[in-house]
């Protein structure tokens, strides 16, 4: 008797299945709109995980609902140096801040309409970085 081992499908299934727990979404969830964090990590992870199991870009696409361009951005430098600078930009809230200063961030956040506390950060910074170079700008001339 030949045995059998799993097929593409079975892999394909226990890879997605697998990271939807971790993450705690449903499979609704992962091949819906939403753009949450949980949300974009199970993609990315799911795509890595398929890819690393010889699944190609057009048919990571269509297990997760996204264009395969997407795909091929999660798999792009550009993007791995987008998460390198969130997740710092996460330790910084986590772990540098005062709790007090963290709470307002947060608040503030909320009050966006839930926008992610490190895009204010960002936005601040930005701000911040234009004032300075602007105040620069004026004391020389």
């Amino acid at each position: 008797m030949i045995k059998v081992g799993p097929t593409r499908g079975d892999i394909r299934d226990q890879i997605v299945a697998d990271v939807l727990l971790r993450h705690g979404i449903t499979k609704e969830e992962l091949r819906g709109p939403g753009r949450t964090y949980p949300m974009v990590a199970a993609r990315i992870e799911i795509s890595e995980r398929l890819r690393q199991a010889q699944f190609g870009a057009v048919a990571i696409a269509r297990i997760i609902n996204r264009d395969h361009t997407v795909v091929l951005y999660y798999f792009s430098k550009e993007r791995q140096e987008n998460h390198k600078a969130r997740e710092r930009l996460r330790a910084v809230l986590r772990y540098q801040l005062p709790d007090d200063v963290q709470a307002t961030i947060k608040a503030i956040a909320a009050e966006r309409g839930n926008q992610h506390p490190t895009h204010l950060m960002t936005e601040w910074l930005i701000e911040r970085a234009r004032f300075e170079a602007e105040s620069r700008a004026r004391a020389v001339a």
